[in-house]
């Protein structure tokens, strides 16, 4: 189907879904490409009033698709805002709660949305994969990598930071470091999840 309306935005959508009443046979797909121009009437509608905080940019380019077949999931979207680009894949079997998600944003100009902040581009990159949605079970693994290439904050430039976590047997570890003119640091944590009592450590250098 196709919605526009005129100086806010243009949608266009379709898929096929089939056999959605069997669990174990079901199958489809949903596509969107959206093209947005003055969205910011929006934000009256959260019930805020309008102060320019928070805005939404024209001529952002929004595509997303999602596919199922089974207890299988896979969804995907892509926006471009400028000359930023974001990235989401991800993809989930309801079946064995096995899970796989990444995220990349490219020079997305952050100012455009929060005009009165003092942040800028954005560069980052992320994945995540595991099985078990229940993070306190001890039969749950997971693990996640989060790199910030680039942020800008007023005068400061951050880069070179990088988090990395593990779930497994309910204890989540994580490691942050840090390699910049601003902050070099690193830091480990460690907790557990299912303990009775608070069960965790950290330790940082600085």
């Amino acid at each position: 189907f196709t919605a526009d309306l005129p100086g806010a935005f243009s949608l266009h959508a379709g898929g096929v879904l089939e056999n959605l009443a069997d669990s174990l046979a079901c199958s489809g797909t949903i596509g969107m490409d959206m093209t947005t121009l003055n969205l910011n009437f929006l934000t009256a509608l959260s019930g805020e009033a309008p102060d320019g905080t928070v805005l939404i940019p024209d001529s952002m380019d929004l595509t997303a698709r999602i596919d199922l077949k089974g207890p299988e999931y896979k969804a995907n979207l892509r926006l471009k805002q400028g000359q930023g680009t974001m990235g989401v894949n991800a993809e989930l079997n309801t079946s064995t709660e096995v899970y796989a998600a990444d995220l990349k944003i490219n020079d997305l100009q952050l100012h455009n949305f929060l005009p009165k902040d003092s942040l800028y581009e954005l560069s980052l990159s992320a994945d995540a994969k595991g099985q078990g949605l229940d993070i306190m079970s001890r039969k749950s693994s997971g693990k996640l990598n989060l790199s910030l290439d680039r942020l800008r904050y007023a005068r400061y430039r951050l880069s070179d930071i990088h988090l990395t976590g593990e779930l497994k047997g309910a204890l989540a570890t994580a490691r942050l470091t840090s390699d910049n003119v601003l902050l070099k640091m690193a830091a480990d944590a460690e907790y557990d999840l299912a303990s009775s009592y608070p069960d965790g450590k950290a330790a940082v250098d600085v």
